[in-house]
């Protein structure tokens, strides 16, 4: 069995992708939005300050070897409306974050398409899909730094200023 480390490089390699097709689509109108590295979130908010309020505050809360006492990232990721039609955007995901990308125009293509997270441009449909908790898992190890708080603090920042 692959570590978590070696399943997130290897997911690392994967070739970017940009499929437009249904299936792909339908990760973007039914799951949990995708995940980035800050560096990527960074850019997304300094490109685009006014999609703040189109991204929800996740998280990843895990206790295992590698952490015995456990530990808590907030994670960055498009927000969603649930199919309740509840609207996560600039606020903290729900407890199970699935549905629609807040990120998606009319027609249900990605507004930062050039700017995607990791996951979005790693994913497609006719890839044998790896192991989402070791991706999850090894992304919020690298949220849980002093550059992933900085970007949560500069989304905190900027969804504020969109909040007066």
């Amino acid at each position: 069995m692959k570590s978590t480390n070696e399943t997130f490089k290897e997911f690392l390699s994967l070739p970017n992708t940009f499929c437009d097709c249904d299936k792909c689509k339908e990760m973007c109108l039914n799951t949990r939005p995708c995940w980035g590295l800050p560096s990527e979130f960074k850019l997304i908010l300094e490109t685009y300050p006014e999609y703040a309020t189109l991204l929800m505050l996740d998280y990843f809360s895990e206790t295992d070897e590698a952490y015995p006492d456990g530990f808590y990232a907030e994670i960055l990721s498009g927000g969603l409306i649930d199919k309740y039609s509840e609207y996560y955007g600039g606020k903290a995901a729900p407890f199970i974050p699935k549905g629609k990308c807040l990120l998606l125009n009319k027609d249900n293509h990605c507004m930062i398409h050039d700017l995607k997270p990791i996951e979005g441009r790693k994913v497609i449909h006719d890839v044998k899909p790896l192991s989402a908790y070791s991706i999850h898992y090894e992304l919020a190890k690298l949220w849980n730094t002093p550059e992933g708080k900085e970007v949560i603090d500069l989304w905190h920042k900027l969804i504020g200023n969109y909040n007066r």
